[in-house]
């Protein structure tokens, strides 16, 4: 990792809080980075509350922002068929907020190749260019990635430290 980016050592960053499902995922906003924390399985109701939030986020925001998806479940369980059709709407509807996306799956073996497998496939039914979406293994792999991204796609500078140190503090729940 670059020394530039390496977080300093200091007091926890100050995320807004936009919402949650509990259990299930936290969607924070760290200046212009929505940060999506991924806990538990999505269910229906959970996707209808992250389409929520989506809506409210896109009636806020009037920029791309940029997004990180931090997928921390380690249960080697999969939504079902619905529950994937529906997230693959909600990712499709609300794609005009993202300037570019990184997905963290920081998980190995067979639980992490069925995460990538299923945000794969939601990509693809998504049907979005993958040249603003990157899955990656580690924090550091998405900063390194999304702050260049976002900056080439919206000419706004993102603070790396800041962002890595507030993934390392969603990790760390």
């Amino acid at each position: 990792m670059p020394a530039s980016i390496r977080p300093d050592k200091r007091a926890p960053v100050a995320l807004e809080l936009l919402g949650e499902s509990p259990g299930v995922f936290s969607m924070h906003l760290l200046n212009e980075t929505l940060l999506i924390t991924w806990y538990g399985v999505s269910t229906l109701e959970s996707t209808a509350a992250y389409d929520a939030l989506c809506v409210q986020a896109r009636k806020r925001f009037r920029e791309p922002l940029a997004c990180v998806h931090l997928l921390t479940v380690t249960v080697p369980r999969m939504p079902d068929a619905q529950t994937r059709d529906e997230l693959t709407r909600v990712n499709q509807e609300h794609e005009v907020l993202v300037s570019a996306c990184a997905v963290v799956i920081p998980v190995a073996g067979f639980i992490g190749s069925a995460l990538r497998g299923l945000v794969t496939a939601i990509v693809l039914k998504t049907q979005r260019t993958t040249q603003n979406l990157k899955i990656v293994g580690s924090a550091e792999a998405a900063v390194e990635w999304l702050a260049p991204a976002h900056q080439a796609a919206t000419g706004k500078h993102l603070d790396a430290k800041a962002l890595l140190a507030a993934l390392q503090q969603l990790s760390a729940r």
